[in-house]
Order: structure tokens, then sequence, then C-alpha cells
């Protein structure tokens, strides 16, 4: 050796060497080299270097026993493309103890193969000693995993036969792992070992007992599917779209789009539904009716989020003898969304004024959820619903008047009231008509809530809407049929008049007052 040393280090940039196999190789700072105290002499735990491979003129060797972490030596190899023997061992990982017992082993041999004289003495570095490893192997476990009892006497005799110790400690066993078996690190080890040396054909193949239930789903699938069954008992045809679209109609996009035109996650189930409408008209299918149930996908605060979502397109004329010659209307699509809300028991949910381009600017309308959690209550943009506006379907052959709708489905779910059962009232309800003057730009929802604000209230049903000729500009006037029931007696004419009283006393505050 020039340098007179052994060192253990990386490579630096630039460096090269010659390996045993005549084959200069570029190093990098992810090989591990032994050098000479400056010159790299051997790749660490890959191959040795050709400047100090063994010849017939060899008078001394110096011979060193070591061993590496295994993910360098994998690192090395990978970098350096180079699989060798002695990398494959040390890949699989080595006890440090059993370099000085290799390096003993070697010199004995030497010195009785060959007219050598071995040194005395050794230079051992060896900074960070492994500590003694020791497992809890539980008796029950072991059984539980094998599905066979296997003696203990022969769980103690298999083990020691591989230099595990066992040391009972009642219901488990305290293992004392022999440092060169690196590979035992878990209890579910051991147990491999109990099988391997008990004999895997001494287990009887059994199959496995479980426990037969039907499957279920969570709330959010349940609710997706009763939607689904309502909007089909409505009439309309669910259709299926695919989740990818451009990337100009998308919120989230993929960092690996496999084909041109799907680099994104659909934040609207619009497109989809255009896609299945031209589908249909191309086919000249006379009354178009669809949904899709389907999950869409959008960037908060950086973060994507999932919503599920309701999506409905109408075009054509509806297939039916009542409907005329003409096509749908936008009361068609108002009605199915009643239709929705009704079955589902939905409460809070009203229309509203909405500024979205893809609509028409005159036939459209948001959709509303009111929340209660303040007196006053807010108003959150769930959906929207309208004719679609030119641009989007002057594309498409022949009709091109397209009504659509979409609606949160994650938002709907908290506007949904559970099932109430109870039995039939055993006494008359009273009824009185309610004929009020309500700002214009007063939900009619808060009205009506007002109204069914009160416990002997049992319907509220709005019946007239009328603007015009008695009624004062900025207002507008709505007729209501109001059902007043007791559960335990017939209410008196005086009481349903109190009542009424401290509805008018409530709707004054929200600027509503009885039409005279």
């Amino acid at each position: 050796l020039p340098g007179g040393r052994i060192g253990v280090r990386r490579a630096r940039p630039g460096e090269t060497i010659r390996t045993l196999d005549g084959v200069k190789r570029a190093l990098s700072p992810e090989v591990l080299l032994i050098t000479d105290g400056e010159r790299p002499i051997a790749v660490a735990g890959v191959m040795g270097g050709e400047d100090t491979e063994v010849s017939p003129a060899t008078q001394r060797v110096l011979l060193e026993s070591a061993c590496f972490a295994p993910a360098r030596i994998r690192r090395s190899s990978r970098t350096l493309g180079l699989r060798t023997e002695a990398s494959h061992r040390f890949e699989r990982g080595l006890a440090p103890e059993s370099a000085e017992v290799a390096s003993r082993r070697v010199c004995a041999l030497l010195s009785r193969l060959a007219p050598v004289q071995v040194a005395r003495g050794a230079v051992d570095a060896y900074p960070r000693p492994a500590r003694p490893k020791h497992l809890t192997l539980r008796k029950a476990r072991v059984t539980e995993v094998l599905g066979v009892g296997v003696p203990e006497d022969e769980v103690l005799r298999d083990l020691a036969a591989i230099g595990v110790e066992l040391r009972d400690r009642g219901d488990r066993w305290e293992a004392a792992v022999p440092p060169w078996r690196v590979d035992l690190e878990r209890e579910i080890d051991l147990i491999e070992e109990v099988a391997r040396l008990y004999g895997y054909e001494r287990i009887p193949a059994l199959a496995p007992t479980l426990p037969l239930r039907a499957g279920e789903k969570d709330k959010r699938e349940e609710f997706c599917d009763r939607v689904r069954r309502i909007m089909a008992g409505l009439g309309l045809s669910e259709v299926y779209s695919f989740g990818l679209v451009p990337a100009g109609e998308a919120e989230v996009l993929l960092q690996n789009p496999q084909a041109q035109g799907q680099e994104g996650l659909r934040s609207s189930l619009l497109s989809g539904l255009l896609g299945a409408v031209r589908e249909n008209l191309e086919a000249q299918t006379p009354g178009i009716a669809l949904f899709e149930v389907g999950r869409t996908f959008h960037l908060r605060e950086g973060e994507v989020v999932e919503e599920d979502r309701l999506g409905v397109a109408l075009a054509g004329r509806p297939p039916t003898p009542l409907s005329g010659k003409g096509g749908y209307t936008p009361a068609d699509l108002k009605g199915i969304l009643e239709g929705l809300l009704s079955a589902l028991r939905a409460e809070g949910v009203s229309l509203g004024e909405i500024a979205d381009r893809r609509l028409h600017p005159y036939r459209r309308a948001g959709i509303y959820l009111t929340s209660r959690t303040t007196e006053q209550g807010s108003r959150k943009l769930i959906g929207w619903l309208g004719e679609l506006a030119g641009e989007l379907t002057r594309d498409l052959p022949g009709e091109r008047r397209v009504l659509a709708l979409e609606l949160s489905l994650t938002e709907l779910a908290e506007a949904v009231r559970p099932p109430e059962h109870r039995p039939l009232p055993r006494f008359p309800a009273a009824f009185r008509d309610l004929s009020l003057l309500a700002p214009e730009d007063l939900p009619e929802l808060r009205v009506r809530e007002a109204i069914l604000a009160e416990e002997l209230v049992e319907s509220c049903l709005l019946y007239d809407l009328y603007r015009g000729k008695g009624v004062p500009e900025g207002y507008r006037s709505l007729t209501y049929e109001v059902a007043f029931r007791h559960p335990k007696r017939t209410l008196s004419s005086e009481e349903v008049d109190q009542v009424v009283t401290r509805i008018l006393a409530r709707l004054e505050t929200l600027g509503v007052r009885l039409r005279s």
C-alpha cells in the first residue's frame, strides 16, 4: 500500500478506480471506498481494485475483514451498475461480530495450507458495538398464527438449534437472538422460524372460518344511492361520465396525465352531461332527461377537496301526452328540484339570484341553503339551475336549448331531516288563509319559517303569488293556507286567533304585514 494506511470514506467527485474486472469506473459521493489513506484501492463491499490485486509475485498480504451497512453497499452497487457475490451478501445484512471470526478463520487456513507466517495482533475499529437483541415471543401468538399447537419443548429445541435462547416467563418466552441472525427483528420472524423447523407439511391446510355478514355502506354512499332512486323515480335516466377533463376545465391537475384532454380532475359534472346530451341528440332521442351523481374535485386553501354532486340536463320535448309541442322549461327543472327536496325531507333550501356566465342571464337561479346557526340565518350557495348560455350549446346538433342543474349533495345532506314516526291525529285541524305583503328582497323561505315557528302550526302552503294593482311598489302578495292542530284536544277559534296574532307580530320584524 503506497499510503501505508487503510481508510474508509465516500468517493470524491471526479475520482476513478480500475476494478478487478479491468473496467475503469467513474465514482460519485454515493460510492463507499476503501483507501490507502489517499487513493481508492477498492469499492467497499463490492469489488477490489486492480492496483492491489494479489499476483504470483505477491510476498505480503494485508488481510482486511469488515462489515458494512446494507443500504450503503446497495447504493454503491446500484450507482456503479456492478453486482457481485460480495455485494449480494452485504446487501442482505451480516453480523458485525462475524468480521473478526472470518479474519481469524482465514489466517488459520493460510497457516495450515501454505508456508506463510501470520503476524501477531490485529487492528479493530468497532466504535459502536451492537447491543444484544431480545424479543418477546407469546405462546398464544404462535398457535394463533400457525393454526396448530406446537409443543413447547419442540419450540425450545428448534430455536435453540439456530442459536436462539428462550427463557420461560409464563405465557411468553424472552428470546435472546444471536448476533449473526440479523434477520430476526420481530416476534413474527421467530414464529416463521418455528414454522420452518416444525415442518410446513405438519401444519394442516384448513379453510379460514370467517363470520358472514352483509356488507355495509357508509352514510355518504347511502345518501347518494337514495338520491339516485329518487331521480330515477322522477323519470330521469342515469349516466356515468369520465372524471378526467382538459386542463382548462379543472382546478386539480394531474402530475402524470395519460392522454391529451385528460390533464385534470373534473370540478363540475356539466361537461360530462353535455357529452351525453350530444350523443342522445345524434341518436334523435325526442326527450332527453338525464342525471348523474358523481364526485368533483376542488382546490380550497391549497388542499384538494372531494365533493359529491348531482347534475341534471334536460333537452328536447318531454315524451308525455300532457307536454304538448313545447320543450322543457325552467319550471320542469324547478319541479325536479322540488321533487327531490320533498322526497329527502330537506329544509332550508331556496332559490335566489346568481351571476354565472354559463347560464342564460334571465333564466337562471342559485340554490341556497339557509343555516340556522344564527338568529337571522346565513345563506350558502350549494348549486345552480337554469338554461345554459348559447356558447356552451351552439355546437350541439339540432336542439340547442339545454336546461341544467348542479347541486352539492355533500352540502344538501346537512339539510335532510331524519324520518319521524307518529300516530295519526285524533283531533281535527283548523285552517286560516293569510294574505301577506312581503318586501321583494325578502326570501319567501324566511316568511314560511316565521309561520312554522309556532308550535301549533302543522303546515304552511303557499298557493298564491301576486304583483300588480293594489300591491305597493317594492312588495309582493303571498297567500298561505295555514293548518293548526293540538295533539290532545280540539282548538277553539279564539286559540287559533291568538296564534295568528303572534305570527303576525313575528312577521312584522321582517317587514311583512297583513294585506288589507
